[in-house]
């Protein structure tokens, strides 16, 4: 995989890549993210924005986490100066589960975690964890961090 994002190869990337469950992890993830900040907004106007942006998101990373959406990338001219991100953190969850941890190589306080689970003789990225303080970054925003437990206890 580490080969295939070097030389931009979307081919070999794309069968390296469980395209349904990566999107439908990252739909959870921002959701949640998103739902989190609907909650602590006080504005009832600016909620309401939030609860648009999540009916939005769905869409939006079907069209971007795709076979196609990973050409386009990689047709970017600008995208091709990215440092490589820092691994570090990696290890076995279970005999078919993989999972570590990356960051930036500019930005160590901002961790990813990603899954690769075996499949088919086959190991694929299933899951990207985005972090709050990243996505909050990139909506300039602030969003604070609290565990997934209590917003699921909040929303119920």
């Amino acid at each position: 995989m580490q080969d295939a994002l070097e030389k931009r190869d979307a081919d070999a990337l794309d069968v390296l890549i469980d395209w349904p469950r990566l999107r439908e992890s990252l739909r959870s993830e921002v959701q949640a993210i998103l739902i989190q900040n609907a909650l602590t907004e006080k504005s009832g106007f600016a909620a309401l924005g939030t609860m648009i942006g999540i009916a939005m998101v769905g869409p939006l990373i079907d069209g971007w986490v795709s076979p196609s959406g990973l050409r386009k990338a990689f047709a970017n001219p600008a995208d091709k100066d990215l440092k490589k991100p820092v691994v570090f953190g990696a290890r076995f969850v279970t005999l078919t589960l993989f999972r570590f941890k990356l960051h930036p190589e500019l930005d160590p306080e901002v961790v990813f975690t990603a899954d690769l689970e075996l499949g088919g003789g086959v190991w694929r990225l299933t899951r990207l964890g985005v972090p709050i303080a990243a996505f909050a970054k990139s909506v300039g925003d602030t969003v604070s961090e609290r565990p997934r437990e209590k917003l699921l206890r909040d929303l119920l």
